[in-house]
C-alpha cells in the first residue's frame, strides 16, 4: 500500500470510526489483528490491520474471520489494554506509511490513552501499542532485532 492510498484510507476510517468502542480483538494470522468495533447507534464494523511484509494494509472487512481457540501473546496483551477503549482518531503520518489509532479508556479521572500503531514498512512492518502519556512502546507484534 503506497502512501497516497494509505492516507486516503486513513481519512475515510477517521470519518467512520471515532466514537466506536473496541469490543473484541482477534489475531487470525501471525501478522494480522482484527478489531471488532461497536457503535452506540448499534452498528458494528471489523477493522483489519496487517503487518505482512508483502501485503501490509488496513481496511474494513465484512468477512467472517476464523479465530484461534487461544489468543496469541500479543493478542492477549492488546485485549488487556484496548478492549472497551473508545476510538478518538485515526491519523496517518504525512511522510511515512504509519497509521495511529488513538484510543481512550476509563472514566475521566482515571483515563488511559493508548495508540495502536500500524507501520507498513515492507519486511519491517509491525503493529505496536504505545502509551500516549509517556510515548513509550509497550509491546509489538513482531520483535525486530537491533
Amino acid at each position: 500500500m503506497d502512501l497516497a492510498v494509505l492516507q486516503k484510507v486513513a481519512q475515510e476510517l477517521n470519518e467512520l470510526l471515532p466514537g466506536g468502542f473496541v469490543s473484541k480483538i482477534y489475531q487470525p494470522l501471525p501478522r494480522e489483528i482484527v478489531l471488532r468495533i461497536r457503535f452506540r447507534t448499534g452498528g458494528e464494523k471489523k477493522l483489519m490491520l496487517s503487518a505482512d511484509p508483502l501485503l501490509g494494509r488496513i481496511h474494513l472487512t465484512s468477512l467472517k474471520i476464523p479465530n484461534p481457540p487461544t489468543p496469541p501473546r500479543f493478542c492477549a496483551y492488546l485485549r488487556a489494554h484496548l478492549q472497551a477503549a473508545r476510538i478518538v482518531q485515526v491519523a496517518v503520518a504525512s511522510d511515512d506509511r504509519v497509521v495511529r489509532i488513538i484510543t481512550v479508556r476509563g472514566p475521566e479521572d482515571e483515563r488511559v490513552e493508548r495508540d495502536l500503531v500500524l507501520e507498513i514498512l515492507g519486511r519491517d512492518s509491525n503493529i505496536l501499542i504505545v502509551d500516549r502519556k509517556s510515548n513509550r512502546i509497550m509491546d509489538c507484534l513482531h520483535h525486530i532485532p537491533e
